[in-house]
């Protein structure tokens, strides 16, 4: 290897390791030389906190409604990301729930999926204790509503 190319590539390497040392001091995110703060910090609590949206059908029992087709566009984890970022002061959170609610039964009506009828759909905080394999996903160790919809006639 001639002294040019050793001198580049040495170059290289220095540029490499000043970007990320930039980076651990700033403590910015400039990918790719951000160290991916969502997943570098270890969970010791032994809990996880959820949101949850579910239908209320007609006889008044819950639905679980999570399923990508009866939420389209959205999925569960963009859809209650989008809810928490809502702003529940002003209207208790139905003007979101509504569009939900709306939404979810005008697809179900014209056959774009298989969902229960429901009359209401409720946002629920949930909060597991971590178990192997998540054996207890149905039974959170806590559960609180935080808004509701309207409820259809």
């Amino acid at each position: 290897m001639n002294r040019r190319r050793l001198i580049q590539i040495n170059g290289l390497l220095a540029l490499l390791v000043a970007l990320h040392l930039y980076e651990n001091i700033v403590d910015d995110e400039h990918w790719p030389f951000c160290s991916y703060p969502m997943y570098s910090e270890l969970e010791t609590d032994g809990a996880l906190t959820t949101y949850r949206i579910v239908g209320v059908r007609h006889d008044g029992s819950e639905a679980a409604i999570h399923k990508n087709e009866f939420i389209h566009p959205f999925d569960q984890s963009r859809l209650s990301e989008g809810l928490q970022g809502a702003h529940f002061e002003r209207d208790g959170g139905a003007l979101a729930l509504n569009d939900v609610l709306q939404r979810y039964e005008r697809r179900r009506l014209s056959g774009e999926h298989v969902g229960p009828a429901i009359k209401q759909v409720r946002l629920y905080r949930l909060t597991h204790q971590l178990e192997p394999w998540a054996a207890n996903y149905d039974a959170p160790t806590q559960r609180e509503l935080l808004a509701e919809s309207d409820a259809l006639e």
